[in-house]
């Protein structure tokens, strides 16, 4: 490879490096934010979905925030535990499964998205 491409890819890799670094200190920065609220950032980011969208498909949320099936449920369950969402299914398709957003959910969302919306302007 020529000196012309190695200094390129160099580049490239050291970019690519900076951007994962500076990803995971606003991940975590945004996790510690929504932590005292008792929620995760895919927590927070599914409570977050509903508010905008209304009630959703659970694969629609697990679509939306790049999570596996899997992943979403366990999030979901979480949620569902501490009544922040509930989960209703179709009246006549019991496969489609819709996450409704409870008053609860509505109300720690409310206290939470100021705190997390601080930590993401301090941090830029």
């Amino acid at each position: 490879m020529s000196g012309k491409g190695d200094k390129k890819r160099r580049r490239a890799l050291d970019a690519y490096s900076r951007l994962q670094r500076a990803a995971g200190l606003a991940a975590s920065r945004v996790e510690a934010a929504v932590h005292p609220f008792g929620l995760s950032a895919s927590q927070f980011g599914v409570l977050d979905t509903i508010a905008a969208r209304g009630a959703v498909h659970q694969q629609e949320l697990a679509e939306a925030l790049g999570r596996s099936k899997a992943q979403m449920t366990a999030i979901i369950d979480a949620l569902e535990s501490r009544a922040l969402v509930r989960r209703e299914r179709h009246p006549t398709d019991r496969r489609f499964i819709t996450v409704h957003l409870t008053d609860d959910g509505s109300t720690v969302l409310a206290v939470a998205t100021p705190v997390r919306t601080a930590a993401i302007v301090d941090l830029m």
